[in-house]
């Protein structure tokens, strides 16, 4: 019998020995380095968001010091001038803004989120929650803004992160301003700062609950911390720990970093990451190594074996992905061509309705012809938009807004589908429910777009009795109206169950009326999408054999200088510079302009224009865009150069509303854009709101805004903010401000160069907005100007005005710096403290 171990069984063994001696004394080796690192990593990224979460708090902390100072409050009670200069602020952070007046039973004075018309609640003391029961003590008796552990709002399912302050009111109320934000927005701050790494974010609040992660916040929101965080929590210290089961709600052994808050005692942030398996040495030194070694050639070829057969079912995979992009790719634009089709064949039938009544004569005067320009109007936006979703390369629709006068628009559209309406016995009619403006500023072809489909389809699909268009405007937010469009019927009426059926792509109904009637289902997806992109959203209320209710809701700006008197000729004494290089065109269109009361000198190309220029001023240029030489965004590119400014609006007219050129001339500082033929009453609104009360001649547009020399800071504004921790504005608040524009003037700068005028108004309004906060007087104007000039187009203006900030933030920063000095020291400007 061969013995079970032989000699040189053991001689191959003790050859291997120091193989594995060696290997294992290298596996913990770099199993304790690698600990070590991920310990050093998880505390830095623990510390970066503990750094991120302060700014953002900060943010909320800063903002409640800064409303509960508002004169508006403390020195008389004016709450729509507060929520006009507060809650804009409250805006720019995603916050809102409540005010409650204290006592026994406590009531809302103010509540941002609140409609306009909507009552404010009045409860007892006894049922507020605890969270700002406590958060109302500690501001008491700090006098600062406090930061309430989180809980479930009524306005918000994810939960509600609140700062609040006591103050008392001008009229001597006692009362506690709360700032309040989505628990939500700062778990998708933290998705963002995670990035596509390992690394987990997460927010701790002083009762031990998680209420903000980077990865599933839904399934661990308001889940208490595993047991072993208790005494970090208490100590409120900065470390990391490895090997920790995590809470109940997610399980698991993590590996985790955490940070204390300094904005807010007892806030943690933590960032955590899966314990990983053993990791293997990676260095082979010693001979007794070269059996690993072999091993190692061994499993590498087995590895290429194994990668190769994955790379080959890979490319399998991308070939079929390949395939079925095509088809889903396909299915779309069929379901695109679907939908535009069934959009143009109700102008279509319109054009022909019209030319027939007007061949028969039936029909006497000019409704006819206008029913049929409108037809034609409609069916040729449909056009630009197959060319605009060509050039875009997607289905997504661009607004265009311009003055519209509503009345004439809801009356045009029930006028144009009235035959339609009397043809099956149908009574149509328009109530307008109050009194609208003379013009507010929309997409006139979308509006009258979304309001053809509604009525129509009522029509279509009604046997008998009536269908109403209802406008009726609201309550007005500052510049803007509110209004509200309902389309009602007396109709066959749907189902619950099959309201979400209709507003998708051929969501037709199986019913025996709807079958009769042609179309493929697409229209109210197609308005679904246009009021979406308008801010509203297609509502739906209906009974079975009762009828049907669509109605949205718009809040439209109210156009400046527009009069409904001056209907029947809108541009007397106006004088215009037409350039068109197509005859027809040019003489129909200035026929229109001119039976509208202008006076019109026509040019057949933008040399031409030029000429005409060096000899008269006219009160508005009205710009063909594409034409031979100098075309519409030359001759807007040349005058602009000149540095003269123009003491006239320029127009562009054009059959794309969108696309490259389009962008071009809104680039080269073109003032309006609009589409052929030219809409008169829109034209007239807008020229009227760029002229104001100047008379005849314009004055100019596009000019740089006058100087005007500021203080570098408002030093009682700065000082009011300062007092409150002189040391906190020093160490922390002025660098991170410092860091804050720094970042923000790279992004705006860097927004400008790419010509992303509205992302660069944006970041513009946003730290203007910080600037004032502070007090930075001069910056802040700097910032208007920019965001001032790019609400022109003037680009150039823009980037001027930016070259200047760096040295006003470096004087401003230094100034902030000699003012908190005084402050600490009890120097000049301080009120003798």
């Amino acid at each position: 019998m061969r013995p079970v171990w032989t000699r040189n069984d053991m001689r191959l063994a003790l050859a291997l020995l120091p193989v594995l001696v060696l290997g294992l004394v290298a596996f913990l080796v770099d199993a304790r380095q690698r600990d070590a690192e991920r310990l050093e990593r998880l505390e830095t990224e623990a510390h970066i968001a503990a750094e991120a979460l302060d700014l953002r708090l900060g943010k909320l902390l800063e903002l409640t010091s800064f409303c509960a100072k508002s004169a508006a409050i403390v020195a008389r009670v004016d709450l729509d001038a507060f929520v006009e200069s507060c809650g804009r602020y409250a805006d720019l952070i995603g916050a809102w803004v409540v005010l409650i007046e204290l006592g026994e039973t406590h009531r809302q004075i103010l509540n941002t989120r609140a409609a306009p018309v909507e009552i404010l609640p009045v409860y007892p003391r006894a049922e507020e929650r605890v969270p700002l029961l406590g958060v109302e003590a500690r501001s008491r008796a700090s006098g600062g803004p406090e930061l309430a552990d989180t809980f479930e709002g009524r306005v918000s399912r994810t939960g509600v992160i609140t700062a609040g302050q006591y103050l008392r009111l001008a009229d001597g109320r006692e009362a506690m301003l709360y700032v309040g934000t989505d628990i939500g927005s700062l778990s998708r701050f933290l998705v963002t700062l995670a990035g596509v790494g390992e690394t987990t974010f997460g927010l701790v609040d002083p009762s031990r609950r998680i209420v903000a992660r980077s990865a599933d916040i839904d399934r661990s929101l308001f889940s208490d911390a595993p047991d072993w965080m208790t005494e970090v929590l208490a100590a409120g210290t900065a470390g990391a720990w490895l090997d920790q089961p995590g809470p109940e709600a997610i399980g698991g052994t993590w590996d985790v970093g955490h940070h204390p808050l300094s904005v807010a005692s007892g806030w943690m942030a933590v960032a955590v990451m899966p314990r990983p398996a053993g990791l293997l040495p990676t260095r082979f030194t010693a001979v007794p190594f070269g059996l690993a070694v072999l091993g190692l050639v061994l499993s590498s070829l087995s590895l290429w074996a194994l990668g190769y057969r994955d790379r080959a079912a890979a490319r399998l995979a991308v070939a079929e992905w390949a395939r079925a992009e095509a088809e889903r790719s396909n299915r779309e634009k069929s379901r695109l061509l679907a939908s535009l089709a069934h959009e143009i064949r109700t102008p279509i039938v319109s054009l022909l309705g019209a030319l027939e009544l007007a061949e028969e004569e039936r029909s006497p005067g000019p409704a006819p012809a206008r029913t049929a320009r409108r037809s034609a109007e409609t069916l040729l936006q449909l056009v630009d938009d197959i060319l605009e979703l060509s050039f875009l390369g997607s289905e997504a629709f661009t607004l265009t807004p311009s003055p519209v006068d509503l009345q004439r628009l809801a009356e045009d559209v029930t006028e144009g589908l009235r035959d339609s309406a009397t043809r099956k016995g149908i009574a149509l009619r328009l109530d307008v429910i109050g009194v609208l403006p003379p013009a507010v500023e929309v997409d006139r072809l979308r509006l009258e777009q979304v309001l053809t489909n509604l009525l129509s389809n009522a029509i279509k699909y009604i046997e008998a009795g009536a269908v109403a268009l209802q406008v009726a405007p609201g309550a007005r937010d500052g510049a803007r109206l509110v209004v509200t469009f309902t389309v009602v019927d007396t109709g066959i009426g749907i189902a619950p169950e099959d309201i979400p059926r209709i507003f998708h792509e051929f969501g037709r109904l199986d019913r025996a009326v709807v079958s009769r009637e042609p179309g493929t289902g697409l229209g109210l997806a197609i308005c679904q999408r246009i009021l979406r992109g308008m801010g509203s959203e297609l509502s739906l209320e209906s009974t079975p054999g009762k009828g049907s209710s669509f109605s949205f809701t718009l809040r439209l700006p109210v156009a400046a200088g527009a009069a409904s008197d001056e209907v029947g000729q809108p541009l007397a004494g106006v004088t215009i510079l037409y350039a068109e290089d197509e005859p027809v065109i040019r003489r129909v269109t200035a026929r229109r302009l001119a039976m509208a009361g202008a006076e019109v000198i026509e040019a057949e190309d933008g040399a031409t224009a030029g000429a005409v220029l060096r000899t008269r001023v006219p009160d508005l240029l009205l710009l063909d865009l594409q034409m031979p030489g100098l075309d519409g965004v030359d001759v807007i590119q040349r005058l602009r150069a000149g540095g003269i400014p123009l003491a006239y609006p320029i127009f562009v007219l054009t059959s794309h509303i969108s696309g490259a050129r389009a962008a071009e001339a809104r680039a080269a500082g073109a003032d309006e854009i609009f589409t052929k033929p030219v809409q008169i009453l829109p034209l007239a609104a807008a020229l009227r709101a760029r002229r104001g009360a100047h008379g005849n001649h314009t004055p100019t547009i596009g000019a740089a805004p006058e100087t005007v020399e500021e203080p570098l800071i408002d030093a009682r504004e700065f000082r009011s903010v300062a007092e409150t921790s002189a040391e906190e504005m020093q160490e922390i608040i002025l660098p991170r401000f410092k860091r804050s524009l720094r970042t923000e003037t790279t992004q705006l700068s860097e927004a400008l160069s790419a010509d992303r005028r509205g992302e660069a108004r944006e970041i513009a309004h946003r730290v203007r907005g910080l600037c004032q906060v502070l007090g930075a007087r001069q910056l802040a104007v700097q910032f208007k100007g920019v965001e001032d000039a790019l609400e022109r187009g003037d680009v150039p203006t823009a980037r001027q005005l930016m070259a200047d900030v760096e040295a006003t933030l470096e004087a401003t920063i230094g100034e902030m710096k000699r003012l908190v000095r005084n402050l600490t020291q009890g120097g000049p400007g301080t009120g003798g403290r």
